[in-house]
């Protein structure tokens, strides 16, 4: 989860269908606004051009009719998200998230993003994923629980749906490190700053699975200063 700022103003469209009895919220302009204000990608899991959309409300409007239509609460979600998080939130009533399009959030910085694989010996790769609160506040701690949950799953067919998410995410990261590895074994000035051109892609906020990648670089004293010299818009 990574800081994604919502564009402004709202579509014209959400105006025009809150005045009407069965208004639909997912109007023309909505979904597109969205998929570039997200840079196509979920913004839990931050999986990039997810196959099954679904336009979800970041705080449950509970039949509320203006919340319903409100710009500031739509957002862009894979359904496997959507259906963990609304499965999460009858369970445990929380709905107080760190919210991705506020920049006092620090969404990418005040959560720990673990990423590792371990091949015990005659078995396959297992992937482990474990997303930690560096503050002791309730809301960071349940936006951590829920994304761990995310990744995890916890019914039968949430767990498949998870490790498969952890795969695209496994791919992802070995094509980091292995650009790392290239960046330290480089012999010239040339190659090393190609290496970083291309390392510094996958830190974008269009990159999967940003959140993850700046974890990785951020506790690597060699490359942790790179973080500052972009703004990753």
């Amino acid at each position: 989860m990574i800081f994604f700022p919502k564009s402004q103003p709202a579509p014209d469209c959400l105006a025009t269908e809150m005045l009407k009895t069965s208004g639909d919220y997912n109007c023309s302009g909505v979904v597109s606004r969205l998929k570039d204000d997200f840079k196509n990608k979920c913004y839990l899991c931050e999986q990039k051009s997810p196959t099954s959309i679904n336009i979800e409300h970041f705080i449950p409007h509970g039949g509320d009719h203006i919340f319903k239509f409100d710009w500031n609460n739509l957002f862009f979600s894979c359904a496997h998200c959507n259906n963990v998080k609304s499965s999460w939130q009858t369970r445990t009533k929380f709905t107080d998230l760190l919210n991705c399009t506020l920049a006092e959030d620090r969404v990418d910085q005040i959560m720990e993003y673990h990423f590792d694989v371990s091949t015990p010996q005659g078995t396959l790769a297992k992937e482990h994923v474990r997303i930690s609160a560096l503050r002791d506040e309730a809301r960071v701690q349940r936006t951590a629980e829920l994304l761990n949950e995310i990744f995890q799953g916890t019914t039968v067919q949430k767990v498949i749906e998870s490790a498969n998410l952890r795969e695209k995410l496994l791919e992802e990261m070995r094509a980091l490190i292995d650009l790392v590895s290239k960046f330290l074994q480089a012999k010239t000035p040339t190659l090393q700053q190609r290496r970083k051109e291309e390392i510094m892609k996958h830190l974008q906020s269009d990159s999967a699975f940003t959140a993850f990648k700046r974890n990785l670089i951020r506790n690597h004293h060699r490359f942790a200063s790179w973080l500052n010299e972009s703004s990753f818009s």
